[in-house]
């Protein structure tokens, strides 16, 4: 079982964290939420897609990267609600043509830590690997612009 980068939620009754235990393949890893109270263990993404680095956002949603939609395996930002539901995409990285392409075939973001988000809790920062080989990267910082329901 691999696991990595755990998230606490702000008030420590659960963490996020990534898990390949139900699916056996490390690229197809997912998020999972633990209850600390409970003791349950609750799949939070769905399908075929890689995903890793969950991270609470400030007002409790879940912020995370994954390769889902995306068939270049570059990964984005995406962020959903504690309960997995209403994935959004933050980023479009990975598009052919993209406003947001690096015009690479493929690039990687990462979320660095939960304490990178600015005071007034509307963005983050984070890493943009361009370069596997080379770990190229730059930082961004990234606003939170997307519908919540």
């Amino acid at each position: 079982m691999r696991s990595t980068r755990p998230g606490f939620s702000a008030d420590s009754s659960s963490l996020v964290f990534t898990s390949d235990f139900e699916t056996g393949n490390f690229w197809r890893s997912q998020i999972y939420r633990f209850d600390v109270n409970s003791g349950a263990t609750t799949r939070l993404t769905r399908g075929n897609g890689y995903n890793e680095h969950p991270r609470y956002t400030p007002d409790g949603q879940i912020l995370w990267m994954t390769n889902t939609e995306n068939p270049s395996h570059g990964t984005d930002w995406w962020i959903m609600n504690p309960d997995g539901s209403n994935p959004q995409r933050l980023s479009d990285f990975n598009s052919k043509g993209g406003a947001e392409s690096f015009g690479r075939k493929q690039v990687y973001a990462t979320v660095v830590q939960t304490a990178n988000w600015s005071p007034d809790d509307t963005s983050f920062y984070g890493d943009v690997e361009t370069n596997l080989l080379t770990s190229g990267s730059v930082i961004l910082r990234v606003s939170l612009a997307c519908q919540r329901s």
